[in-house]
């Protein structure tokens, strides 16, 4: 996943730990999240 992939890159995450990745449709509309995902940093994020 894209996500885990900058996170790790960045610095933000390591591998084997956890994000939460949020998001909202229709895009742009403030206060509308609906969506939640927790996603792991795999060992292959360093391969990128």
């Amino acid at each position: 996943m894209r996500a885990c992939r900058i996170a790790f890159k960045e610095g933000f995450a390591k591998s084997g730990q956890r994000v939460i990745i949020v998001a909202g449709l229709p895009l742009g509309t403030p206060g509308a999240t609906n969506m939640l995902r927790i996603a792991y940093v795999g060992s292959e994020a360093a391969g990128d």
